[in-house]
């Protein structure tokens, strides 16, 4: 207990932390820690900080119900262990999982200026809120040890991926869901606005994640050259192939991870409208399908 409150006083004594703004505020905030030991740190978290909780336990109606029903200012799902914070607005709406690490580091940007980082996977919206803040965005490859390097390399002054969590460089090196916390509500008792009024702010993207299975004979990284080569003449496309396969457009990207345990690939996709991101989604997934179904083919005529 004594190393809980030792953690928790060093957060509280953070820069960007507003402790007593948050007290004032006198946030009511609802809690799903997954049936952790986490629930012993939050518990500990909010009654330095004067906020009322209630934390679930396998509640039947649901944390997005619960926190719009009972007037809850917002709910928190935390898992400290995967380093996953998720915010749910009053209204019982998501905020958006990576949109954590977007409005977090819009308040610390407005405070210190800087640059930031994010894995390949992460919302353009973050690009966008550096660089109203006259930063320069980067991104890594996924895995929080990428995003580490590449924050020390460039001296950004936050950065993470996204799950929710955040690396605060001024906090840790690590990625921690204490920091988003007590960063986000700094932001919300600052701009004595909703949860809702603040998810307004931010850049409007939506993303879509999707998954492709490949037969276990097949070469993944083959295949990402065929769909690289796609799009390798089209002058709008910017390629990475850092860590997969990214292609960026002017109002759209998508990216192509591969499985490191079994033959498969990861399609993330995000633009202005859901319709324009799984539209760009379901091309490549198609393009992958018939690929993948040509190469059987041609084998199966060669036996």
């Amino acid at each position: 207990m004594a190393l809980i409150k030792q953690d928790i006083e060093t957060l509280l004594n953070l820069n960007l932390v507003e402790a007593d703004a948050i007290r004032e505020r006198k946030f009511h905030v609802c809690v799903d820690a997954v049936n952790s030991d986490d629930c012993i740190v939050l518990a500990e978290l909010f009654r330095a900080l004067n906020v009322d909780f209630l934390m679930l336990q396998n509640d039947k109606y649901g944390i997005l119900n619960r926190t719009r029903k009972d007037g809850f200012d917002l709910g928190l799902v935390v898992d400290t262990q995967t380093c996953s914070l998720s915010i749910i607005c009053e209204d019982g709406t998501m905020f958006g999982q990576d949109y954590t690490l977007v409005a977090v580091a819009d308040y610390v940007l407005g405070r210190t200026p800087g640059h930031t980082v994010s894995s390949l996977n992460c919302t353009r919206a973050l690009h966008d809120i550096t660089l109203k803040h006259g930063g320069i965005h980067y991104t890594s490859a996924v895995g929080q040890t990428s995003v580490v390097e590449k924050i020390k390399e460039v001296g950004a002054v936050i950065g993470g991926e996204d799950n929710g969590g955040i690396i605060y460089p001024e906090y840790s090196y690590e990625s921690s869901v204490l920091v988003g916390i007590v960063l986000f509500l700094s932001s919300l008792a600052q701009k004595q606005c909703t949860v809702s009024q603040l998810r307004s702010t931010l850049p409007n993207y939506h993303i879509v994640k999707n998954h492709i299975d490949l037969a276990p004979s097949i070469d993944v990284e083959s295949v990402l050259k065929r769909v690289e080569n796609r799009f390798v003449h089209d002058d709008s496309a910017q390629i990475s192939d850092v860590d997969g396969l990214k292609i960026d457009f002017p109002d759209r990207w998508v990216y192509l991870h591969k499985s490191a345990a079994t033959p498969a690939i990861s399609v993330y996709s995000e633009a202005k409208s859901f319709e324009n991101a799984d539209n760009l989604a379901n091309q490549l997934l198609l393009f992958i399908y018939n690929l993948q179904k040509d190469i059987l083919l041609i084998r199966k005529i060669h036996i």
